[in-house]
């Protein structure tokens, strides 16, 4: 998968993920049930393997801004 580029791995808190889809209809997984609990399970799932083949891994806990999270991976990137 990174033959071509860099893998970014915007590691995002459960928090900011409800927050971002509480209103959104267009999202069949989250459609039914508790989506606390639907996100932390696919989290669980899903993490490892994004951790795996990540390059770089962002975390945007404590609500960063688009801007700091882009300057972050140009330095990030810029380091290597």
């Amino acid at each position: 998968m990174t033959a071509k580029g860099k893998v970014v791995y915007l590691k995002t808190p459960l928090e900011i993920q409800l927050k971002r889809t509480e209103k959104d209809k267009k999202r069949p997984l989250l459609a039914k049930g508790n989506k606390k609990k639907i996100l932390e399970a696919l989290k669980k799932e899903r993490e490892p393997r994004y951790e795996e083949i990540a390059d770089i891994t962002i975390d945007q806990k404590g609500q960063k801004n688009r801007k700091s999270i882009i300057d972050e991976i140009i330095d990030k990137l810029s380091n290597e």
